[in-house]
């Protein structure tokens, strides 16, 4: 009973205090934007103007990054694939481990292309941008090298995928089908599906404490500088779909539990 009652006193004092920084952050915020408001604003305006001026060769850096890296990590991928045929149990271990962190590491670096490339180009993605540019050319050669780095990089997945299957041939699935994760889940082994299960569910709870944050700084950024209400729409919702999701795959997997 003193456990359960410490409980709510505890929730009760982390909302207290979280109310508390609330009005701090809103007080101090203010304060600080009626004195460096202005200059906060410039700086803002200063950044997106560098970034649309130096969007083509930016988008091309990342283009021939992304490509050399994605090579490098295919070539490595492939060559712990042939030491695989050859060595015992220990060594085996030990090249799984090299395989999963060299996949890991090309698919970050996959990852954080697209949303580089998306920044960048976003920076420009307006019609007044477009209208008053001088080099109206130079925008649309940006759009092309956008879309060749994330054609590329859609393919590259996929080409990580049909690798990862030439070394484990037990892997099934198709990358181009909306149900590959299922086909590939299945296909693993129960050691696999437990660091998978585990891993997603350390994403779900990891999502869980950084999207009320992207929500509050939403909020104030529309408080303040009159951000529109459309990020905090996104982020209120992705909020939702993530714990909607999260909540029917447990009622999903709880109720086949039941009928088997």
């Amino acid at each position: 009973m003193n456990e359960k009652k410490n409980s709510y006193l505890r929730m009760g004092i982390i909302l207290f205090c979280a109310m508390l920084v609330g009005g701090v952050i809103g007080f101090g915020g203010r304060v600080m934007i009626d004195s460096i408001g202005e200059g906060i604003g410039i700086c803002m305006q200063a950044l997106i103007e560098l970034i649309q001026k130096y969007m083509l060769p930016l988008l091309l850096i990342i283009l021939i990054l992304t490509v050399a890296c994605g090579e490098v990590t295919l070539n490595k991928l492939r060559s712990i694939g042939k030491r695989m045929l050859q060595a015992g149990e220990e060594e085996s271990d030990q090249l799984e481990y090299e395989e999963e962190n060299a996949g890991g590491k090309g698919m970050a670096v996959n990852v954080l292309s697209q949303v580089l490339s998306v920044i960048i180009l976003s920076a420009g993605y307006s019609v007044q941008y477009i209208e008053n540019t001088e080099k109206p050319e130079g925008f649309l050669i940006s759009c092309i090298l956008f879309l060749i780095c994330f054609a590329y990089d859609g393919m590259w997945q996929v080409r990580y995928i049909k690798t990862e299957q030439k070394i484990h041939p037990e892997k099934k699935g198709d990358p181009s089908s909306i149900k590959f994760q299922e086909q590939w889940l299945r296909s693993c082994d129960e050691a696999e599906k437990e660091i998978i299960y585990q891993s997603a569910y350390k994403v779900y709870a990891s999502l869980g404490k950084c999207i009320p944050v992207l929500l509050l700084i939403t909020m104030l950024g529309n408080l303040f500088f009159n951000t529109g209400m459309l990020a905090i729409l996104v982020v209120a919702f992705l909020w939702l779909f993530v714990t909607l999701t999260y909540i029917r795959s447990c009622i999903k997997m709880q109720r086949s539990k039941i009928e088997k």
